[in-house]
Formats: structure tokens, C-alpha cells, sequence
């Protein structure tokens, strides 16, 4: 049986996911106008362009309802979506859906079944990153590659968990992962008018971590 203090928790992230679930034309003005959204597709494009060439399976963690500001729109019929909002997966557009809580453990995939992984703007939200890590490396087949992208730090309505990329490339280093990559997408003086609201505090940069599992 699942605890109040589990479901209240659920909840709580539902309803911060829901709140990403908004009308895409307003969303796309608002990213264009006030996050670069140009500078960072640039800093994605290498990235984005090896997901062309393979023909595998594209995870997509916390997907929201539009996969497509930062995944080229020809990975969708092999996009697995996955997000704790039903709300969110109602309007994404990806081939798969899948919900689930990444913070309650392991996710819901088979070992070896994907090909690349993204995680845009999620390890925020994820205080055992170390395990989402290890989670990342089970699924992903041999040679597969991880994409992963947030804030250093962010305050979202509550206090959140702190994205260290280096700290993280350090954990992959030990499951023995190569083409280790950090890089700075943005400056930490950047803050975009969407995210300005009393209930936000950006105070770092937007960094870049990618790898690749071993074969």
C-alpha cells in the first residue's frame, strides 16, 4: 500500500509537470524570445545529428509535451516519451509514452533497449542522480549515448536538487563510459523572463553533459 506522504509527494511533482504543459505556440514564442533557443539547439546539434544516423530507440526523460524544442522532429516514431504527467503525454507527440516517477527507483525499460537517452532540464527534480545514472546505463545498449542538460542551480517552487555534471561524469568514468563531455551552453547571468516569477531563483549556468556506454 502506498504511504499518504508518497502520494501527496506524487502529486506535487504531477502538478509541477502539469505546469509545463502549456499552449505550444505561446511556449515556442516565449523559448525563442527569452532562452536562445538557437544557441541551445547549436550546442545540441552534434548530438542531435548521430540520433538522425542511428535507427534505435531515442529516451527521452521527462519528456513534457514538447520533445521537439531540443529532438529533431524524425526521431517521433522512435521516440519513447517518458514523464510523471499524463497531461504532459496527452500532446507530445512521440511514438511511445510511458508514464512513470523518476525519483521512485528503477524505470520502467528493459535492460539494452535504447539507443540514446536525453534528460533535458530533469536531474533538478532528481535528488539520487547517481541512481538515475546507473538506471541511464542499464537500458541503453552497448554504445549508446547519453544527453543530458540543466541549470547548476535552480530554486522551482521548492528547493531543488543541484545539477554537478562534473561530479556526474565522474560516475560514468566508473561504469566505464567514454567521450566524457561537459560544456557551458549558457552564461549563469542568464535568466529568461518565463522563469522570472517570485517562485523561481536561477542562479546558474545551463550545462551540457554527454557520454558514450561502452560497447
Amino acid at each position: 500500500m502506498v504511504g499518504q506522504e508518497t502520494l501527496e509527494r506524487q502529486r506535487h511533482w504531477e502538478r509541477v509537470a502539469d505546469h509545463w504543459t502549456i499552449p505550444r505556440d505561446h511556449f515556442l514564442i516565449q523559448q525563442e524570445d527569452d532562452i536562445t533557443l538557437a544557441q541551445i539547439r547549436h550546442s545540441l546539434s552534434p548530438y542531435t545529428k548521430k540520433m538522425r544516423q542511428s535507427s534505435g530507440r531515442v529516451l527521452d526523460i521527462g519528456s513534457g509535451g514538447l520533445p521537439t524544442l531540443y529532438l529533431p522532429k524524425d526521431v517521433l516514431p522512435r521516440l519513447v516519451a517518458l514523464d510523471i504527467s499524463r497531461k504532459a503525454l496527452s500532446v507530445n507527440l512521440a511514438a511511445y509514452k510511458i508514464v512513470a516517477d523518476i525519483r521512485e527507483g528503477e524505470l520502467p525499460i528493459q535492460d539494452g533497449k535504447i539507443s540514446t537517452a536525453s534528460m533535458f532540464f530533469v536531474n533538478r527534480y532528481v535528488e539520487d542522480q547517481d541512481q538515475l545514472l546507473e538506471e541511464v546505463d542499464r537500458i541503453l545498449e552497448p554504445g549508446g549515448r547519453l544527453v543530458c542538460m540543466d541549470y547548476t542551480t535552480i530554486g522551482y517552487m521548492q528547493e531543488c536538487a543541484q545539477f554537478n555534471p562534473y561530479r556526474l561524469r565522474s560516475v560514468l568514468e566508473e561504469l566505464g563510459w567514454t567521450q566524457l563531455q561537459v560544456a557551458q551552453v549558457t552564461s549563469p547571468s542568464f535568466k529568461p523572463r518565463e522563469l522570472a516569477e517570485d517562485s523561481y531563483t536561477i542562479k546558474g549556468a545551463i550545462l551540457l553533459l554527454t557520454g558514450k556506454k561502452p560497447q
